[in-house]
């Protein structure tokens, strides 16, 4: 039963439950050698790799390796379809040189997620009644604390669109690099939590977006913040579209390149509002039907909501894009 199972994997906290004394209980558990040795093998990832699938330069790569590496978390942000999501987790393979899902955490914040979900709170016990039980990333930390010789990733999409001062709460301080390995005491009852030096939170931030808030400037001194840009010129995205084989696409991606002009020139835009590549990473052998869709109802609604006020910018701009298809 559950109870005997406890008493497998976690002896301490079964008789700290028994007893309701849990003061003394971390929310992270020693080290397990045996555990960390029963690895399977895994697909090899490395920095080519990385190049040849995330449409970023190699001092990119660098950049953001090396960042993670010094501060421990990071925020890749950007404009729609920069392909945030796609790079966090390759970046964790290049990072730990496979490809191992294994120790890559994820999880979606909105407005609805709490402390409770993240780190620790009560839950239904099915009996009735409520158990205090971790969250996500507590459960998380444990895991990478039992695998210290290797390194854990946690990837948060949409970092931005929770109120991250509660979320994370003592967190603040533990996700720190300085204070990775220190412990504190958790108000709700008072066990002790730990941010072990192994595990790098990576972050996504989507800039473009007017309904989120700014990131909280606390959170914000724990974090370094790369841009992620669209990949129109990069020669991974060249190959891709030479794969597509297919004119329409191509000259489609030259406009957008015009479009994204307008959109850095304009004050209220910038560059974080840029077209990303994303949107045109399709599969070989594409019909001119389908790049028309990719225009008509993904780039050219993006367009009429960035230009709301100004319907005359908007048909240049969308009769720019159906003259690929008009010709």
């Amino acid at each position: 039963d559950a109870g005997s199972f406890l008493w497998m994997i976690r002896p301490e906290l079964a008789e700290a439950l028994k007893s309701r004394d849990l003061s003394d209980v971390p929310l992270y558990a020693e080290p397990d050698a045996e555990a960390a040795s029963q690895t399977s093998a895994k697909k090899p990832y490395d920095d080519a790799q990385f190049l040849q699938d995330v449409f970023v330069s190699k001092s990119d790569l660098t950049a953001m390796k090396g960042l993670l590496e010094r501060k421990k978390n990071l925020i890749l942000q950007g404009a729609p379809g920069t392909g945030k999501t796609y790079a966090a987790r390759r970046l964790a393979y290049a990072m730990m040189g496979e490809e191992d899902d294994s120790r890559i955490g994820f999880v979606q914040f909105h407005q609805s997620y709490t402390y409770e979900d993240f780190v620790i709170g009560y839950r239904p016990n099915g009996e009735g009644g409520f158990d205090i039980q971790p969250g996500i990333f507590a459960d998380f930390c444990a895991r990478a604390a039992r695998d210290s010789g290797r390194s854990y990733f946690f990837i948060i999409d949409e970092i931005n669109r929770a109120n991250i001062s509660k979320v994370f709460g003592e967190l603040l301080m533990l996700i720190e690099a300085d204070h990775r390995g220190d412990s504190i005491e958790l108000s709700i009852d008072r066990r002790r939590l730990t941010v072990p030096e192994n595990l790098f939170i990576i972050g996504m931030m989507n800039t473009a977006d007017r309904s989120l808030a700014m990131i909280d400037y606390a959170l914000r001194r724990r974090f370094s913040f790369f841009e992620m840009e669209p990949g129109l010129d990069a020669p991974g995205f060249q190959v891709m579209l030479q794969k597509a084989n297919n004119k329409k696409l191509v000259a489609l991606v030259d406009k957008v390149r015009e479009v994204n002009t307008e959109i850095e020139k304009d004050q209220a835009l910038g560059q974080g509002f840029c077209i990303g590549h994303s949107y045109f990473c399709v599969r070989e052998g594409i019909t001119d039907e389908d790049v028309h869709g990719i225009a008509r109802f993904e780039i050219e609604p993006l367009i009429a909501e960035y230009w709301f006020d100004d319907q005359q910018k908007v048909r240049k701009l969308t009769d720019k894009l159906e003259s690929v298809f008009n010709a």
